[in-house]
């Protein structure tokens, strides 16, 4: 007799959500408030220096704090730093930290930890996420890096002052959300004696064992819950939550999970939310609160251009016609998503409502546009597709049959989230779908810029980068607006990456848990991480 595997598979969920709740259980008479978030995959790494994905941010969220934090309202609020100032016409920023800030080993945060942060993620031979950050600082390069024989531009003045140099002059706005707040803040004394090419496989990176954040870590169970446990002396006073996991779970079970108490929340927009087809049966829930919102993170289908036939921004603008991208918003995702052709959506101010209207389904204009770049019709293109996120999983399909009807072969290739991160990192792909973050910083340098950190594509014009540059330095507000506008255009031109849509966060937080809310759309992971010292539990 054949067996049916998805019956099969279907009829274990509730014995492996009985198995994972039995993880988090805790001893009899025990009174400690735990706090159990899911997200979809494993994170790939902890340092806050290297971690290339929203997984890890998670963690590191909770784990280490950067210089300034933001509100509800992202209004930005003291983090390690108490107060700061600008001076020098913009140029110069000053931050004073906090006295009791205290590394979880007991240590003082001081400015030496400042300091060496931004040095070593600087340093040539680091592996760093953050040169987009850095790039602007006295003393680097486009790509965030060291000049030989430079002035580095973050300097210390007392035990508990730094200030932080620019190259030009920046709006207060703009420097702290993208150089105070995306830099989390490490221990100097823990990291020193590690040699910058090594820190990203220094144990630190998957045992951070000292942060300076709400929580410290506690252990990694991998592929099953990251641990946390608060930090009694967190300068913000310390948090209600005694212990958090962050539980990996699918998205199939996330909904089941949720009802049956193994995770208390989702970890939010990207990394962690309910299916939609699960959506309404959540606000059916007398015990679940759905909170939805628009996040700072979007869904993209990357174009390799070292691929023969994909440095042509003629095909690239073919397979952006050729995707019916409002089916796949209106099939997958109940139309709760936002269109738009850049990485910028309507959160952010910079955003060109009129390039709207390029969002469009032509398969013969696309079709069209192949035969004049002389595609090879002949050939099969492989669509690599990360593993965890259902919808996404679900839109290479939808993409494969669009691109088969302008007559492009393609088969989907499937990859845990890790395996398939990386391969796209290293230019390992010919299509690959992923999900990317972005910012109220308008700046597009880390995806577009050339050699950014986060262009995957291999995408470089000088166009682009000498826009990008302009706006960047330019303190007029007008100005900027306008350079931004052009450079959302050439983008929408050149389709350097075709951006398939932004959707809603589908959040859920148990009525048991306060304080657990989406707050602004900062830096990442943002949602409902802006205020972790704050979270509480009622039963």
């Amino acid at each position: 007799m054949r067996t049916n595997l998805t019956t099969r598979r279907w009829t274990l969920v509730p014995l492996i959500l009985a198995l994972v709740a039995g993880l988090f259980a805790l001893p009899a008479g025990a009174a400690e408030k735990q706090l159990r978030i899911g997200m979809w995959s494993a994170p790939s790494s902890f340092s806050p220096i290297s971690n290339p994905s929203g997984y890890g941010d998670a963690a590191i969220h909770l784990i280490y704090d950067a210089l300034v934090d933001h509100s509800d309202t992202f209004e930005y609020v003291p983090g390690l730093a108490r107060a700061w100032s600008v001076h020098d016409g913009n140029t110069r920023f000053v931050f004073e930290l906090h006295p009791d800030a205290r590394w979880h080993d007991g240590e003082p945060v001081t400015a030496d930890d400042v300091v060496f942060t931004y040095w070593i993620n600087a340093h040539p031979e680091t592996v760093s996420v953050n040169g987009q950050a850095l790039n602007v600082i006295q003393g680097t390069g486009s790509d965030g890096k060291l000049l030989p024989g430079e002035p580095f531009g973050v300097e210390k003045i007392d035990d508990y002052t730094v200030a932080i140099r620019t190259k030009f002059p920046m709006p207060e706005d703009v420097f702290l959300t993208r150089v105070a707040s995306r830099v989390h803040i490490v221990p100097k004394h823990v990291l020193e004696p590690v040699p910058p090419a090594e820190l990203h496989r220094h144990e630190s990176a998957m045992r951070p064992t000292v942060g300076s954040g709400p929580f410290r870590f506690v252990q990694y169970r991998t592929d099953q819950y990251v641990e946390l446990v608060k930090h009694e002396a967190y300068h913000k006073g310390t948090p209600k939550i005694d212990r958090v996991f962050l539980v990996i779970q699918p998205g199939a079970t996330m909904t089941a999970a949720l009802e049956q108490g193994v995770i208390d929340i989702t970890a939010g927009g990207g990394i962690g939310e309910v299916p939609i087809t699960d959506w309404n049966r959540i606000q059916a829930s007398p015990h679940l609160q759905p909170v939805p919102y628009t996040p700072m993170v979007y869904q993209v289908l990357l174009i390799n251009h070292a691929v023969p036939g994909f440095d042509d921004p003629r095909v690239r603008r073919a397979l952006a016609l050729a995707i019916d991208r409002q089916r796949i918003a209106d099939r997958l995702l109940q139309g709760l998503a936002e269109l738009h052709p850049t990485p910028l959506n309507s959160n952010n101010p910079y955003f060109d409502p009129e390039l709207v209207e390029t969002v469009r389904h032509d398969p013969e204009e696309a079709r069209r546009l192949l035969v004049e770049a002389g595609f090879d019709f002949s050939r099969t293109v492989t669509i690599l597709t990360p593993t965890g996120n259902v919808a996404r999983e679900r839109s290479a399909t939808l993409i494969q049959a669009d691109l088969a009807a302008v007559g492009i072969r393609a088969q989907i290739e499937l990859a845990d989230f890790t395996t398939a991160f990386a391969r796209m990192r290293e230019g390992d792909y010919e299509l690959g779908l992923l999900g990317m973050r972005t910012s109220f910083d308008p700046d597009l340098s880390s995806d577009v810029g050339s050699g950014g950190e986060t262009n995957y594509t291999g995408y470089a014009n000088p166009e682009m980068d000498a826009l990008l540059a302009r706006a960047a330095a330019s303190l007029d507000p007008e100005e900027r607006m306008s350079l931004y506008r052009e450079v959302q255009r050439l983008y929408v031109a050149e389709m350097p990456a075709i951006i398939l849509n932004t959707p809603k966060a589908l959040t859920v937080v148990n009525k048991r848990v306060i304080n657990a809310r989406p707050g602004a759309n900062g830096p990442p992971p943002a949602g409902l991480f802006w205020n972790p010292e704050q979270w509480d539990v009622v039963e």
